[in-house]
C-alpha cells in the first residue's frame, strides 16, 4: 500500500511539473510576442507617409520647372535639393536589408511601390525638362539640326544626373544591391541609353549649316 501510494504521488507530482512547465512556455512565448508587436509597429511610425511622398514630388517638379526656365543646367541643382526629401528616404529604406521587410509586411507592396515610383517620377520629370529646354533653345536660335556638341551635353546631363542617383541611394543605410534594379535607376540607365544614341546619331550625320540654300529666310531676303 505505501509503494501504490509512493508512486501515485510521484506521478501526481510529475504531471504537476509538466503543467507547470507548459505554462512557463506559454507565459514566455506571450511575452515574446507582446514584446516584438511594439517593435513592428514602431517602424511605420518613422516612415514618411504616402502623402508626404507625394507632396515632396509636387515640390521637386516645380523647382525642376522654374530651373528648367532659367537654365537647363541648373536642373542638376535641383535634383540635388530633392536628394534629402520624403520620397527618397522612404525610396531607401524599402531597400534596407533589415527595414525593407518590416515596411512590406506592415504596409503591404503599396508602400514601396508609392516610393519606388514617386523618386522614378521626378527623375524622368528632370530629363525631359532638359530635353524640352534644349528644343526651346535650338528653337529659339532657329537652328535646322542639332549640333552633336548638343547631344554630347545631354549626355553629360544624364550621367551626371545617374550620378546623383547612385549618391542618393547611398545616403541610406544598409541598402542592398537590388535598389539598382530599382524603377529610378532603369529611368536613369535608360535616359543615358537615349542621351548616347542621339550622339552616335548626331555624331554619324554630316554637318548642316544653321542657313543653307533651302532655307526659307535666305529665299526671302
Amino acid at each position: 500500500m505505501r509503494s501504490g501510494r509512493a508512486a501515485e504521488a510521484l506521478w501526481l507530482a510529475a504531471e504537476r511539473w509538466c503543467v507547470r512547465r507548459r505554462r512557463v512556455r506559454r507565459l514566455v512565448a506571450l511575452i515574446a510576442l507582446l514584446a516584438a508587436s511594439p517593435a513592428a509597429a514602431e517602424v511605420m511610425d518613422k516612415e514618411p507617409t504616402v502623402g508626404a511622398i507625394w507632396q515632396s514630388v509636387l515640390v521637386a517638379v516645380a523647382i525642376a520647372c522654374v530651373a528648367a526656365a532659367l537654365q537647363r543646367w541648373l536642373l542638376l541643382a535641383s535634383f540635388l535639393v530633392f536628394v534629402p526629401s520624403a520620397a527618397v528616404f522612404a525610396w531607401t529604406e524599402c531597400h534596407n536589408e533589415h527595414v525593407g521587410p518590416a515596411i512590406l509586411s506592415e504596409a503591404g507592396p503599396g508602400y514601396p511601390l508609392a516610393a519606388n515610383a514617386a523618386v522614378a517620377l521626378v527623375l524622368a520629370a528632370h530629363v525631359g525638362l532638359w530635353f524640352l529646354a534644349s528644343w526651346w533653345r535650338r528653337r529659339r536660335k532657329r537652328a535646322l539640326d542639332a549640333a552633336p556638341p548638343g547631344h554630347l551635353r545631354s549626355l553629360a546631363y544624364t550621367i551626371a544626373l545617374l550620378i546623383l542617383l547612385a549618391l542618393a541611394s547611398g545616403s541610406g543605410f544598409g541598402v542592398e544591391l537590388a535598389i539598382l534594379w530599382s524603377a529610378p535607376f532603369l529611368v536613369g540607365s535608360a535616359s543615358v541609353l537615349i542621351a548616347a544614341v542621339l550622339w552616335w546619331a548626331g555624331q554619324s550625320r554630316p554637318p548642316q549649316s544653321v542657313t543653307g540654300p533651302d532655307d526659307p529666310l535666305q529665299e526671302s531676303g
